[in-house]
């Protein structure tokens, strides 16, 4: 997994270093191998799917809300898909993929 943390930028600099990071990966085999996050100080869950990261994590989020997202996703590529548990994912807006349950409630 890697996570990107951006410290939001005027022009929206942060977002094209951020597609710029994804289109290298894609250009090195690494993109669908790899679990993207972003996070910084304004950004959020939407932002970063929007952006074509797997997640976002904003203000509030805790490390261990990341390593538990890293944990399911890895757990769901591997084909052992968990039920959800609770956590405090810092981000209202994020849902379970395939599930649309909210992230703040469930993961």
């Amino acid at each position: 997994a890697v996570l990107v943390s951006k410290v939001v930028t005027q022009r929206d600099v942060h977002k094209e270093d951020a597609r710029a990071l994804l289109e290298m990966a894609k250009q090195q085999g690494i993109l669908d191998k790899t679990i993207f996050l972003f996070g910084g100080p304004r950004v959020d869950h939407k932002t970063a799917l929007e952006l074509g990261f797997d997640a976002g994590f904003g203000p509030g989020t805790k490390p261990s809300d990341v390593a538990n997202y890293i944990y399911y996703r890895l757990m769901e590529r591997m084909g052992r898909v968990l039920p959800p548990q609770k956590t405090a994912h810092g981000t209202p807006d994020a849902t379970v993929p395939g599930t649309g349950e909210k992230l703040g409630e469930t993961l």
